[in-house]
C-alpha cells in the first residue's frame, strides 16, 4: 500500500493549479486548468473511475495542444496514465477500487499486488522528469502554479 501511495504522490507537481493564468485564453492553458480537480483527485487517490476516464481524455487533448518544447513530457505522462488504466482494467480493478484500497479496505493478496503493479507506472524517473518539465512550462506559458497547495 505504501508503494501505491508513493506512486500516486508522484503527481504532486500536477496539483494545485492556483492563481490566475496570464495566457489562460489558449486552449492548452484552459484545458490544463479544467483538468485541475481530476489531477488533485488522482494525487489524493480520491478519483472515481468516471473522473479518471475523463482525465485520460483530457491528458490526450493537452498532450496534443502542448507547445513543442513540452509535448514529449505530456506524452510521457499521458502514456503513464494510460498504462495505469490498462493495468487496472487487466486486473479487473478500477480507480474506485484504488480509493478503497487507500482507505484500508483491501487486504494483502493478489488484488493488492495488482494494484501496486498498476500504480508503478506513475512512479518512474521518466514520469518524474516529465512532470518537472510540465510544471515549468505551465507556469511560464499559462501562469498556472502546479505545485501542491
Amino acid at each position: 500500500m505504501a508503494l501505491c501511495g508513493a506512486a500516486l504522490m508522484c503527481l504532486t507537481m500536477l496539483v494545485g493549479c492556483g492563481g490566475s493564468s496570464t495566457n489562460g485564453s489558449t486552449p492548452y492553458c484552459k484545458d490544463v486548468q479544467s483538468a485541475r480537480d481530476s489531477f488533485i483527485g488522482l494525487l489524493g487517490n480520491n478519483i472515481t473511475q468516471e473522473q479518471f476516464t475523463g482525465l485520460l481524455a483530457a491528458l490526450h487533448t493537452i498532450r496534443d495542444e502542448a507547445p513543442s518544447n513540452v509535448k514529449g513530457a505530456w506524452a510521457t505522462f499521458s502514456m503513464a496514465a494510460d498504462t495505469l488504466s490498462a493495468r487496472l482494467r487487466r486486473s479487473g480493478m478500477t480507480m474506485d477500487d484504488m480509493m478503497h484500497m487507500q482507505n484500508g479496505h483491501m487486504s494483502s493478496g493478489p488484488r493488492m499486488a495488482a494494484a501496486m503493479r498498476a500504480a508503478q507506472s506513475l512512479g518512474s524517473t521518466a514520469v518524474a522528469k516529465a512532470q518537472a518539465g510540465i510544471k515549468g512550462d505551465v507556469q511560464k506559458v499559462c501562469g498556472i502554479n502546479l505545485d501542491a497547495a
